[in-house]
């Protein structure tokens, strides 16, 4: 507020004129009394004193008024107003569990080490990732497989709407089925043989029991070049994805079509029907083999194995047609099943190349 300004008052005008001073006494003029005459002249009389000459008066000039009244004091501007102090950004919500819902399929990337991204365009999806799991892994290296787990670069893609292709397209060594969404690769086949031999055609099975290959809880174990690779159910991811509860998006597989978890709906085609662990179509053969490492076949060989149409619930390539949380209009799946050939052996549609097919 501007202070308002108070002009001082005039000062009283001085007297201008001094007091005449009094004007002295004539001094009194005495006639000297005339001499007797003398023989000649009488003696003059003395003149008489004269008079002292009044004191002039003191003339005083009055003290001159103050001219100019103090200026007032100039009103203190007032405080600017404090800006107001700017809000705190909200804490950004913590983003929950990845991969805790199955609507998208979409990337999860544990809680250790892992950079999976999921993503799409008009025609593919694109699964990027270091291939860290993301959950807890058994001891590596250990006894039976010397590799330590390491960071890879992956860059897996696949169909984003795939098709069923007119045949089924058998895997193979170096071929992978199609990848978890923690980005690690789901690979059936081990290369291992009798006799140390592929010659021979006797392909042992991972899970089989004829070689320890140091696989951990998750069914998994590492590749000389560090990269740590599914064989079977990947119990670290399914246990993060309540999978007995749920139909469970675990993964993508190389020709686009999702993989689930072995707990899928009852009625294939009725999301109501509640789940039940699926079984394949895949049993040992009768009988004992012929040539090779001879013996009864037990499961220790890939060939010990054959595929019977109808005999559970999935097909040549362990899949169905039917209903998911993600696909309510229905799609083919993969199902990861606890027996053979737990991984997906054959694609029903056309894989991708980034697979090694």
């Amino acid at each position: 507020t501007t202070g308002s300004t108070t002009t001082g008052t005039t000062g009283a005008t001085g007297s201008t004129t001094g007091t005449t001073g009094t004007t002295g006494t004539t001094g009194s003029t005495t006639t000297g009394t005339t001499g007797a005459t003398g023989s000649t002249t009488g003696t003059t009389g003395t003149t008489g004193t004269t008079g002292t000459t009044g004191t002039t008066g003191t003339t005083t000039t009055g003290a001159t008024g103050t001219t100019t009244g103090t200026t007032g004091t100039t009103g203190t501007t007032g405080t600017t107003g404090t800006t107001g102090t700017t809000g705190t950004t909200g804490t950004t919500g913590t983003s929950g569990t990845t991969g805790s819902t199955t609507t998208t399929g979409g990337a999860m990337t544990g809680s250790t080490g892992n950079t999976t991204t999921i993503t799409t365009d008009s025609l593919y999806r694109y699964i990027t990732g270091n291939g860290i799991p993301g959950h807890v892994t058994g001891a590596f290296p250990n006894p039976n497989n010397p590799n330590s787990i390491s960071a890879q670069s992956y860059n897996w893609r696949c169909f984003k709407s795939p098709s069923a292709a007119g045949s089924y397209t058998a895997g193979g060594l170096g071929k992978k089925a199609g990848t978890a969404r923690n980005s690690v690769p789901f690979d059936p086949y081990a290369n291992e043989w009798y006799q140390n031999n592929p010659a021979t055609g006797w392909q042992y099975e991972p899970k089989g029991g004829g070689v320890n290959l140091g696989i951990d809880s998750s069914n998994a174990h590492v590749q000389p070049n560090g990269a740590y690779h599914y064989h079977g159910l990947p119990m670290g991811l399914l246990n993060l994805l309540s999978y007995t509860t749920q139909m469970a998006i675990v993964g993508w597989a190389a020709d686009g079509f999702p993989i689930y978890g072995p707990y899928c709906y009852s009625v294939a085609n009725n999301s109501s029907s509640g789940l039940r662990q699926m079984t394949s179509s895949f049993r040992l053969k009768s009988g004992t083999r012929s040539g090779g490492p001879g013996g009864v076949y037990d499961g220790t060989f890939e060939q010990d194995w054959e595929y019977v149409a109808g005999l559970g619930d999935l097909d040549q390539a362990n899949g169905r047609t039917g209903v998911t949380p993600e696909f309510p209009g229905s799609t083919y799946y993969y199902v990861l099943t606890n027996a053979y050939p737990y991984i997906p052996r054959y694609m029903r549609g056309t894989p991708d190349r980034s697979f090694g097919y």
